[in-house]
């Protein structure tokens, strides 16, 4: 039996809410749309998300001062697939925690980072004020998890962690 990845399904009902609950427990302080105007599938984009992540990572935290801290407690996303109607583009929507030492740096160096891994993407960063947003973010980027494609396709950082990541 197949599956339309693309076709909201009764389990993907329940996951949606699963995943809202799961988001909202969790603190974050950005919300992320990352975009390839390009023809990428999930599987091809797997890799430039990695990239970008580890050069987040590189880039904000190579001071000695956060060497000791644990990876989630300075930057961790979790972001969900989804296809433009327009274009039929592949593009994450998400949220993101950066630990308060370097967040108005993660805004100035994410889209410029992400634009040096995807050259016709764009990265929009955008600060979140209150956990009303997060709230409101979390209801909007899991907004397709009802669908297959995107309940088996999201994406958490630490997915992309390599061993000597």
């Amino acid at each position: 039996m197949n599956i339309n990845p693309f076709r909201k399904t009764d389990s993907g009902l329940k996951l949606r809410h699963a995943h809202i609950d799961w988001l909202k427990s969790a603190e974050h302080t950005h919300f992320l749309t990352l975009n390839f105007h390009a023809a990428y599938a999930e599987r091809s984009a797997f890799k430039p998300m990695r990239q970008w992540n580890l050069d987040v990572r590189s880039r904000l935290f190579r001071s000695g001062k956060f060497e000791n801290r644990p990876r989630d407690e300075l930057f961790c996303f979790t972001v969900f697939p989804e296809y433009a109607p327009s274009s039929g583009h592949l593009h994450y929507h998400g949220l993101a925690y950066v630990t308060e030492e370097r967040r108005d740096w993660f805004v100035k160096c994410a889209p410029s980072l992400w634009k040096s891994i995807v050259p016709t993407g764009t990265c929009d960063v955008q600060a979140l004020a209150a956990a009303k947003d997060v709230s409101c973010v979390a209801h909007y980027i899991t907004k397709l998890t009802e669908r297959p494609f995107s309940y088996n396709g999201f994406i958490v950082s630490r997915m992309l962690d390599t061993p000597s990541s």
